[in-house]
């Protein structure tokens, strides 16, 4: 929310365009997360430390960021045309992953609700708005149905491809505050090698290999997604 008037700007604008008044009102605009909570065992939100919170927020994306700029080192080698194959069986190739290193990050932080102004004496409550799905995420080297089996394959944890957020559960707002609702997800984060073979119906060899990650969305005891629950103040 912009917290100077946007009849203060037009005071100070002279010349300027529409467009530079909405960039300015953007630069103004400023968000406080006040309060973090988690979905317990019952189903009930309890707050956590926000501080922490946030700065597992911040390590993740850093933590993400190094990791998408890792360079594929894989080394193809292309099966020679005198090479021996199987009269009986048609040659084929496959993939395998050896998990080297597994953590638990935070996602993207997501809006789950609409912007409530709590125009009243006393706290209001704000509930989640809507369900948030989160998807599972792969390298950009990581293209093909095989190469993802594989990794969900190798994995020290059980893999999920997608989960839902569901809870139906309401923030406190402090009066004359206007806020809304996020959301950060936890995924389970994978690293490690993935290795290229090729079968000649005879023998199997190694065709290259190269790094890989991925991340699969977390759940808790009740099916939905693991995550944080944001109450953001906008004014």
């Amino acid at each position: 929310m912009v917290l100077s008037l946007f009849s203060s700007s037009l005071a100070f604008a002279g010349s300027n365009s529409i467009e530079d008044l909405k960039a300015s009102k953007a630069k103004d605009k400023k968000e406080v997360v006040a309060k973090a909570f988690e979905v317990g065992p019952d189903g009930k939100l309890y707050e956590v430390d926000v501080e922490k919170v946030l700065k597992e927020e911040e390590e993740s994306k850093r933590f993400l960021n190094s990791e998408s700029i890792k360079g594929k080192d894989q080394q193809d080698i292309i099966p020679s045309e005198n090479q021996e194959v199987s009269a009986f069986a048609l040659p084929y190739t496959f993939q395998t992953y050896k998990e080297e290193t597994n953590y638990i990050i935070s996602g993207l932080r997501q809006k789950v609700s609409n912007e409530l102004y709590c125009n009243s004496s006393t706290a209001c409550s704000i509930a989640v708005g809507w369900a948030v799905t989160t998807t599972s995420e792969y390298g950009a080297n990581i293209d093909t149905g095989g190469e993802k089996s594989a990794i969900q394959a190798g994995v020290s944890f059980t893999w999920s491809n997608s989960n839902q957020s569901s809870t139906t559960n309401s923030l406190p707002i402090d009066p004359g505050k206007k806020a809304y609702v996020g959301f950060i997800p936890k995924y389970n984060y994978t690293s490690g090698t993935l290795t290229h073979w090729y079968n000649n119906g005879l023998s199997t060899t190694v065709t290259g290999t190269e790094f890989a990650w991925a991340k699969s969305p977390r759940k808790i005891g009740n099916g939905e997604t693991e995550g944080t629950y944001l109450l953001v103040y906008t004014n």
